[in-house]
């Protein structure tokens, strides 16, 4: 990660999500204001090696790379490879197409438990780069 991280100006910052394999790249408050703001977004989580989940089970994303918790998310109206800032998350890469929509982002997940925890409505989301 090659952003910058300095104070933002938030009273009200966005929960941080706690998982069982603390997995997770919150880097704490970021100041966004050389980024793309994207809108808030619907969060929600995608175990990538389950085939009931994703329909196959080796955890290879569309892009070709392997998803990885912590990295990868699913985003539809993304280009692959395009680095998002989702406030109390952390940064995450476009690795895999997915979402309900538009207003929704699937972040991989390292379990089905971890999965069902990463459900957020309203989460501000920027494109870095």
């Amino acid at each position: 990660n090659t952003a910058t991280t300095t104070a933002a100006k938030s009273s009200n910052p966005a929960p941080v999500v706690k998982t069982s394999s603390g997995v997770r790249n919150n880097p704490g408050e970021v100041d966004t204001s050389g980024y793309t703001y994207l809108g808030k977004k619907k969060i929600t989580g995608y175990t990538p090696g389950c085939s009931h989940c994703c329909g196959n089970s080796n955890g290879i994303t569309a892009s070709g790379t392997k998803a990885q918790p912590g990295r990868t998310i699913a985003a539809k109206g993304l280009s692959f490879g395009t680095v998002v800032y989702i406030k109390g998350y952390g940064y995450y890469t476009v690795e895999d197409r997915g979402g309900f929509n538009a207003g929704t982002i699937d972040m991989a997940a390292a379990s089905h438990e971890e999965c069902y925890s990463i459900t957020s409505s309203g989460v501000d989301c920027w494109i870095v780069q």
